[in-house]
């Protein structure tokens, strides 16, 4: 009796949050904090941990956010996600120059993302994309509140 060794193996498939492949890539974790500056929008630029400057896409590549967790110090706060061709760096007064919204309409300045209970931490997965030179960033859209961000994703 013999046994082939031909048999065909089952593909693995690399899942992180929302995204799925079949080579495996290497999760970047970002995160950033906006304080809290008296009825003022803020913005931050995301950036890996342990390091001073914003994180900046390199070129031919394409950042997916796939998990995301957050924290507000209010249940009022209202925030969202953009991108831009500059570090602001964080708690700026200034938006990063070429602003463009990931989750929010411009007639409406906050994600559907909730803070429904002041000082808790909310974890989702997500899926969006950010192009190649470009940094994420956040804003509060009532700065009185604090807000820390944390994002990760791959480099595709």
């Amino acid at each position: 009796m013999t046994t082939s060794l031909l048999a065909p193996l089952s593909q693995t498939r690399w899942k992180l949050g929302t995204y799925e492949s079949a080579s495996r890539g290497s999760p970047i974790m970002l995160g950033g904090t906006v304080a809290a500056a008296a009825g003022a929008r803020r913005y931050t630029t995301l950036r890996q941990f342990r390091t001073t400057a914003g994180y900046q896409v390199p070129t031919g590549k394409t950042f997916i956010a796939c998990r995301l967790r957050y924290w507000g110090d209010s249940s009022s706060l209202r925030w969202r996600f953009s991108d831009g061709t500059d570090d602001v760096g964080m708690s700026s007064a200034v938006a990063p120059a070429g602003e463009v919204l990931i989750d929010a309409l411009h007639a409406q300045p906050w994600n559907a993302l909730p803070i429904v209970t002041g000082s808790t931490v909310y974890s989702y997965d997500i899926y969006f994309e950010v192009p190649a030179g470009r940094y994420l960033a956040v804003s509060n859209t009532n700065g009185s509140e604090t807000l820390i961000v944390e994002v990760l994703g791959v480099e595709a």
